[in-house]
């Protein structure tokens, strides 16, 4: 027997789901199949009538409030990217505002309804999405479980239902991407397609192109078509603007800073909040915390890529988004769903999946409760309402661990094997290099943090 490769992660002690064993994959009765699948499309539903409840409460706020503003700048007929607003999405996204736009009029409904009403669709596609592709990976019964904890799952109902971001529907198409990889034979023409339509909405699977591109069973002309469709499909989406204005468009997409609202950045800001009442970090520090942290994020992503290199894709991929986000100091809320479908395909126990999504639950819930209490209450409350700082603080903390342990979990021994690999070695002292500019940052804001004197 050969020895397992030097960067693959000792995945048996932590807790997690093993591939079914030949008599757990023997067919299930008709009956008991079919009531089972019942039973999950019943929680499904419920989970949709849960996200449409969200909606209706959140209302036309934040996020949803700017999909109209991009429409309106579309009608008039000026470029969303050489405008005053930023907007950070590849033009897919704006191809489906303009169509919901369209069906608002058509359906005569207001469009704050009709764009919820899109991406609560998008969501509970995904979890469909998440019961074929798990099925595929690890058989039918864990396709039924990431189907129903997806469904119920506190942090997606908040974020695709109750704030409105879309983020689901990059998540959908790159779910259906992995599906077409993680069986016996692979297939990277529908994987390369699919990974580009989710780019062409939002920037951020973009981080799972080396993750796709390294998936094993593929010859290296197969990996080359998967990255090549992907970059490919994105690249002529965005051909006509970047004609028209390439600059504007790397400016917005490319100089996106995100905002401190979750991870390190919103564990300080919250700290500062209940210490100071300042609802934002003192002077640039937020600006620059985000900036500093961008070349961490990256080098801590290389690292847990190494780290996860001969882990199945959906596993690598939730490492990835959990490594990105437990350094980041700009994330925004929307970004705390991003990891949740993969932990649901990755082979670890649903109990992860479960204790990740309450630690982000909480972390939305304190961000929501100071920052747009609205999108949870409704309507009549208005904020900010610093009052609620405690709570931020709380929420904050909870939602770090949860992000952290859940990172551990999903790389499993990997760091056992860095003595053994002088590549893994060369990431981890990038890594630890790109830490200590952010450490010197943070103990400047302890500093200050305990030199405030409370008024």
């Amino acid at each position: 027997m050969g020895q397992p490769s030097v960067l693959a992660p000792e995945i048996a002690a932590q807790p997690e789901a093993r591939p079914e064993s030949a008599a757990e994959r023997r067919p299930e009765s008709r009956r008991r199949a079919l009531l089972l699948g019942g039973l999950v499309v019943l929680v499904i539903l419920i989970g949709a009538l849960l996200r449409w409840n969200g909606a209706l409460v959140g209302g036309d706020v934040a996020d949803v409030a700017a999909y109209r503003g991009h429409v309106e700048l579309t009608r008039s007929g000026r470029n969303v990217y050489a405008s005053e607003i930023r907007y950070p999405y590849f033009p897919g996204w704006l191809a489906v505002e303009m169509a919901v736009y369209e069906l608002s009029v058509q359906w005569r409904l207001p469009f704050w309804q009709a764009v919820r009403g899109a991406i609560v669709v998008g969501d509970v596609l995904l979890c469909f999405a998440l019961w074929w592709a798990a099925g595929r990976a690890w058989g039918p019964a864990r396709g039924r479980w990431a189907a129903a904890v997806y469904a119920l799952n506190p942090i997606a109902i908040l974020v695709s239902g109750y704030h409105g971001q879309f983020d689901a529907l990059p998540s959908l198409f790159s779910v259906l991407a992995a599906g077409f990889l993680v069986g016996r034979r692979p297939r990277a023409l529908p994987a390369g397609l699919l990974l580009g339509v989710a780019m062409a909405l939002k920037p951020f699977p973009a981080l799972l192109v080396p993750v796709f591109v390294r998936a094993q069973g593929l010859s290296l002309a197969a990996r080359a078509l998967v990255g090549g469709l992907a970059l490919g499909l994105v690249g002529a989406v965005t051909a006509p603007y970047l004609l028209a204005d390439a600059l504007g468009v790397a400016q917005n997409i490319g100089g996106y800073g995100g905002l401190n609202d979750q991870g390190l950045g919103g564990l300080m800001r919250a700290l500062w909040l209940e210490r100071a009442g300042n609802l934002y970090l003192p002077g640039a520090f937020g600006n620059e915390i985000s900036a500093t942290t961008r070349w961490l994020a990256l080098a801590v992503i290389g690292l847990t890529f190494l780290l996860t290199l001969d882990a199945p894709v959906p596993r690598a991929a939730a490492a990835v988004y959990l490594a990105f986000l437990s350094v980041f100091g700009g994330v925004s809320t929307q970004y705390l769903i991003w990891p949740l479908p993969w932990l649901l395909l990755s082979g670890l126990s649903p109990l992860w999946a479960i204790w990740y999504g309450f630690a982000a639950a909480a972390g939305a819930v304190g961000f929501y409760v100071v920052y747009w209490p609205q999108m949870i209450l409704g309507p009549p409350w208005r904020g900010p309402l610093p009052e609620n700082a405690l709570i931020f603080v709380v929420g904050q903390a909870l939602c770090w661990l949860g992000i952290l342990t859940t990172w551990l979990a999903s790389i499993g021994r990997g760091f056992l094997t860095l003595r053994r690999s002088w590549l893994a070695l060369i990431a981890l002292l990038l890594t630890l290099a790109a830490a200590y500019p952010v450490a010197a940052q943070v103990v400047w804001f302890s500093r200050e943090w305990l030199r405030w004197v409370p008024r």
